[in-house]
């Protein structure tokens, strides 16, 4: 069960509309690790310091199933400067992670920090906005 807002509205000095939109799509990921609540729920938990972001909610982290058969993980945790999202597709060794934020971060390390964390050999980022 999510405990949203277990942390508390923290007080930083957060301005609206810097940061931007940032995507990455992982390739050739380990399946055992996309299929696992855990990894991804402690993903969740630590990467938001990593990247000097603040926590404002636990992770929460839900199976799915879709139509066509697909099936995975997706988990948000709510942050101070918006959100972090991760989406898996375990069966094709894909993962989608997304992060969105009012406060500008180091692009070169996020991105090299999920890269190694989801052992992807392959991957496309992006970025909109600021």
């Amino acid at each position: 069960m999510c405990a949203a807002f277990k942390y508390g509205f923290l007080s930083h000095n957060v301005e609206a509309g810097h940061g931007g939109h940032f995507t990455m799509d992982l390739f050739e990921c380990s399946k055992d690790k996309l299929s696992s609540q855990d990894f991804i729920t402690a993903f969740l938990d630590k990467f938001p310091g990593e990247i000097e972001m603040h926590k404002i909610s636990d992770p929460c982290v839900f199976p799915w199933q879709g139509a066509e058969g697909d099936k995975g993980l997706s988990g948000v945790v709510l942050i101070t400067e918006s959100h972090i999202t991760v989406h898996t597709f375990p069966e094709k060794g894909m993962a989608f992670v997304d992060v969105f934020s009012t406060k500008d971060f180091n692009l070169a390390f996020a991105s090299n920090y999920i890269a190694n964390y989801f052992e992807s050999t392959k991957y496309e980022v992006s970025k909109i906005g600021a």
